[in-house]
């Protein structure tokens, strides 16, 4: 049970938050996206996320 609730925690967690955790690298965020259909404004976001999250 404990287990599911973390699983889905995982899932409900967007591509915006895994990308500024650190927790997904650009070929997981153009896989993730592929499996979404994302519109070319979700990934030029994911792309600006991805960029903001690694410029320091």
């Amino acid at each position: 049970m404990e287990e599911d609730n973390k699983k889905e925690s995982k899932q409900n967690e967007t591509l915006s938050e895994k990308i500024k955790t650190g927790k997904i690298d650009q070929n997981g965020i153009h896989e993730e996206l592929s499996r979404e259909f994302a519109t070319l404004g979700d990934r030029k976001k994911a792309m600006i996320d991805l960029y903001r999250s690694t410029e320091k």
